[in-house]
């Protein structure tokens, strides 16, 4: 991609990446109003088990292809694709014999669905169309999937399985539109051992990050109750708006990192990082100090046991604010190659998160639960920019 275009593509990633957030928080509104908190609960739950199995659906080939694309095109797309699928079937036999919650069982496909789009959105990026991805996935997904959910409230009553044939009807939808709109990537099966030993680091790494992401719930519904995670949700995802800046950026700049540094341009790299870095602090500390004055009144909309969520809210918000200052690091590490440390990295994170998930709920329940989530993004991040300070000789605030 031209750098020059770097302004246009932020604000088509900016665009796409609000309204992808802000249907997200509407999915659960809905669901809450029409289904009641236990069944988002329940869904929340199977939801989390699923996203914890994504990473070895990918092998790691999401992220991978975002290194390789700007290098050597659509040569490994169709390899990529075949390889998910064939993962994404032995973990779903796998899961399926070995677990016996009706719950998981139903959602298990979306293994599949989930991993495989992630690979899409990763040619989408790689390619630098992120207006066409998000028309697909806001449009054709997440808007389809809201009404499914309303229709069939209306036709069939109050059932778990309605939200689960709105969600799968909906992925049918979304893909027919990708594989459309990128048929012309699709090619001969190809691999080869510099891309595996690429992206096999990045399977670990993955991993870790789902468990960051998604432990607190697992351990919630385990620990507490189904109703308890849909709090828990809901708080953690209001409490993450300020990173949507950074997902904004991370959206675009991965293959820009890939692409300044393998030609050797770091001083560009480092003036884009530091800006960015700079412009995000900026903006997610006066956002997440709006949400944190007026969480209360956030949380109330969803219904008043939303509000046992507000602490969810400060200390989640806080660990997110942090890992908007930093930047994209951990992409930095990976675009310049250095897989392993991110790796490592991941791996110390998620055990730190676990450990205190463990340690904190049954004290202090969700609340304990969003105290570890903190502690955990704030090392990650720390780690991440020590590790990018070293690769680009940069300090983004002058003194650190």
């Amino acid at each position: 991609m031209a750098i020059e275009n770097f302004s246009k593509k932020l604000l088509e990633s900016f665009i796409g990446n609000i309204a992808n957030f802000i249907l997200d928080i509407l999915f659960p509104f809905v669901v809450t109003k029409l289904y009641g908190a236990s069944i988002l609960g329940q869904y929340t739950y199977g939801n989390s088990i699923v996203m914890m199995t994504i990473f070895l659906a990918s092998l790691g080939l999401d992220t991978g292809l975002l290194y390789f694309i700007p290098r050597e095109g659509k040569k490994y797309i169709t390899s990529s694709f075949v390889l998910n699928f064939l993962a994404s079937l032995v973990i779903i036999l796998i899961l399926f014999i070995f677990n016996r919650d009706s719950t998981v069982r139903l959602m298990l496909p979306m293994i599949w669905c989930l991993s495989a789009e992630n690979i899409f959105f990763a040619i989408y990026r790689a390619k630098q169309n992120i207006k066409e991805f998000f028309l697909v996935k806001i449009l054709s997904s997440l808007v389809l999937k809201i009404i499914l959910v309303w229709l069939f409230f209306n036709l069939f009553g109050v059932s778990f399985s309605n939200i689960i044939m709105a969600t799968y009807l909906s992925f049918v939808v979304s893909f027919i539109f990708y594989f459309i709109k990128q048929r012309k990537m699709f090619g001969k099966f190809a691999m080869n051992k510099n891309v595996i030993m690429y992206s096999l680091p990045l399977i670990v790494g993955s991993m870790m990050a789902v468990i960051i992401n998604n432990i607190d719930m697992i351990m919630i519904g385990n620990m507490l109750n189904k109703e308890a995670v849909a709090v828990y949700s809901v708080a953690a995802k209001v409490a993450t708006f300020p990173a949507i800046l950074l997902t904004v950026l991370n959206t675009i700049f991965p293959p820009i990192v890939a692409k300044l540094y393998h030609e050797g341009n770091l001083d560009e790299l480092r003036r884009m990082y530091k800006l960015s870095a700079r412009i995000l602090t900026v903006l997610s500390s006066i956002i997440i100090l709006v949400i944190i004055i007026f969480r209360n009144d956030i949380l109330g909309y969803f219904g008043n046991e939303y509000i046992k969520g507000q602490y969810v809210v400060i200390y989640r918000g806080i660990g997110q604010l942090v890992n908007a200052a930093v930047g994209s690091v951990w992409y930095i590490v990976i675009m310049t190659g250095r897989t392993k440390a991110n790796m490592v990295g991941k791996i110390l994170a998620s055990s730190i998160n676990a450990a205190l998930n463990l340690l904190f709920i049954p004290i202090s329940g969700i609340t304990g639960a969003a105290l570890a989530s903190m502690i955990t993004v704030i090392f990650s991040n720390v780690l991440g920019y020590y590790i990018v300070k070293k690769i680009l000789k940069v300090k983004v605030f002058g003194v650190v």
